[in-house]
């Protein structure tokens, strides 16, 4: 929201910076980072959010000329290399079972795109990013119920004062 306020001219509601807060609070419960300082665990996480962030910016941007279709499909071209790069450092072959797993993957990637493309061509990023901090108590979650990680008390808490976040970001004011 802040690069969103700097580079866009977009200013978020008093409602939306508090939820942005409680949420980011939520996060550091989470993610607990130790008195011995900053981690590159850390750093990394941060170098992600700010990548995040310049895409979030550039979706915005690019949702004021462009239809929202052709943003996730661009993605995908200009991923593709990289991608290919790495996928080729331990490949392994696709056989005819992997299929439906692939292009089920491959569907949901691209509605989700798709969908965050026509919801920041909407709204204000202010109005967007909070609703996509669910995601993190959400992969939690997942992660659970279908991959047996156990979920500390640190991730329960942390989930729901995110949640928190969110649902305070999202008042509207009245008149």
């Amino acid at each position: 929201m802040l690069l969103a306020a700097l580079v866009l001219g977009e200013h978020p509601s008093r409602p939306q910076q508090l939820g942005l807060a409680i949420g980011l609070a939520g996060i550091l419960v989470i993610v607990r980072p130790g008195p011995a300082g900053i981690s590159w665990d850390l750093l990394v996480i941060f170098g992600a959010a700010l990548a995040f962030a310049g895409t979030f910016l550039g979706t915005r941007v690019l949702g004021r000329t462009d239809p929202p279709v052709a943003i996730p499909f661009w993605m995908c071209v200009l991923q593709t290399p990289p991608g290919l790069v790495l996928a080729l450092t331990d490949w392994r072959p696709v056989t005819l079972a992997h299929v439906p797993t692939l292009l089920l993957i491959a569907a949901g990637g691209l509605a989700a795109h798709q969908c965050m493309s026509m919801a920041l061509r909407l709204a204000p990023i202010a109005r967007v990013l909070p609703v996509d901090y669910l995601r993190l108590p959400l992969i939690a979650a997942v992660g659970a119920l279908f991959y047996a990680e156990p979920l500390d008390l640190f991730v329960l808490i942390g989930g729901a004062i995110v949640l928190a976040g969110v649902l305070v970001s999202q008042i509207r004011r009245r008149g």
